[in-house]
């Protein structure tokens, strides 16, 4: 809704007469009101003043911004002189080449997007400020002279003058001659030396035995065959169904199925089992927990993705371990039980 300023139009410059200089302002109020003649309360609104010379549509000498609230009735009031600058200087205004017009734009929400309210034209300048700008009057006859004035309080004491310079220092006297030799006193007279007491008799030392000659290194012994692998308790086929699942056959006894989506494999304590892996992409690790370190006590290999795994279940293996992929273990891990 279009919103328009009813404004009052207030200039005040009677403090020019208690002050030497002139106030560099003058007081200006206003009434913001809506479309409806309803006053605009409690609301911040931007202004902004300037002041046209000669007409209304005249030359800009000066102009202004304020960010002001208007109060519980929509008055607002600022300081003509006192806002922030945008053009001219308020103080060099020549208030005696006039008439001069005030022209006064707002915007309601509180910012710098200005509409113009109006213009009027300042009908009396605040004498003060015309009086700091205007023609100088012809000098005034000299007034008589004043009698003198009573005699001013004595001034306190000046402060203590610095300390003078050092004088010059005097020439050494003449050295004395020197004192008299005194007599050398007597010697005293030597005590007795103490007897000195006997020496013990010294143990006899036994001999040292001679070093034996150290032994000639013996021959190696021949390396023994390579035992053979112990029998295979159980073959597992180990191969993937995607990046979803390890398929596992032979874990029927422990499930049900020929080959079962990551089963539980059962195995026992001190026997040997074969693991024949064939999962391409996804290495296959026998391992402390999912996504654990290795577990390689009794292991051939680990973290293969085709090939052979023999494990001989040590005899203090843990009750519980897993199986899983390296790349996907969040999808491809089963549990093994020891029991």
């Amino acid at each position: 809704m279009l919103k328009k300023l009813v404004f009052l139009f207030i200039a005040t410059c009677t403090t020019a007469v208690a002050f030497a200089q002139a106030p560099q302002g003058f007081n200006y109020q206003a009434v913001a009101r809506n479309a409806s003649g309803l006053a605009i309360t409690s609301q911040p609104i931007g202004l902004q003043i300037s002041l046209r010379q000669t007409t209304a549509l005249g030359t800009i000498v000066y102009t202004e911004t304020h960010a002001v609230t208007s109060n519980n009735l929509g008055l607002v009031n600022l300081v003509v002189g006192m806002g922030t600058p945008v053009t001219g200087t308020f103080n060099t205004i020549n208030w005696g080449a006039g008439p001069y017009f005030i022209e006064v734009s707002m915007d309601i929400t509180g910012g710098t997007t200005y509409s113009l309210m109006g213009t009027q034209q300042l009908m009396s300048v605040p004498y003060a400020l015309y009086a700091a700008n205007g023609p100088a009057g012809a000098t005034g006859a000299t007034g008589v002279a004043g009698a003198n004035g009573a005699t001013g309080a004595t001034g306190s004491n000046g402060a203590t003058g610095s300390t003078g310079a050092t004088g010059v220092t005097g020439t050494n006297g003449a050295t004395g001659s020197a004192g008299a030799t005194g007599v050398t006193g007597a010697t005293g007279t030597a005590g007795t030396v103490g007897a000195a007491g006997a020496t013990g008799a010294a143990g006899s030392a036994g001999s040292v035995g001679a070093t034996g000659a150290t032994g000639s290194t013996g021959v190696a012994g021949s390396v023994g065959a390579t035992g053979a692998t112990g029998t295979v308790a159980r073959v597992f086929t180990v191969i993937n169904s995607g990046a979803t699942n390890y398929l596992i056959d032979n874990a029927a006894d422990y499930n049900g199925a020929p080959f079962n989506a990551d089963p539980t494999i059962v195995l026992q304590r001190g026997l040997t089992y074969q693991f024949n892996i064939a999962a391409g992409g996804h290495p296959f690790r026998i391992a402390t927990g999912v996504s654990g370190p290795q577990y390689n006590v009794g292991v051939s290999a680990n973290d293969i993705s085709s090939g052979t795994i023999i494990w001989k279940v040590p005899m203090d293996a843990p009750t519980s371990l897993n199986y899983y992929c390296t790349i996907h273990p969040g999808t491809m891990f089963g549990t093994i039980s020891i029991p």
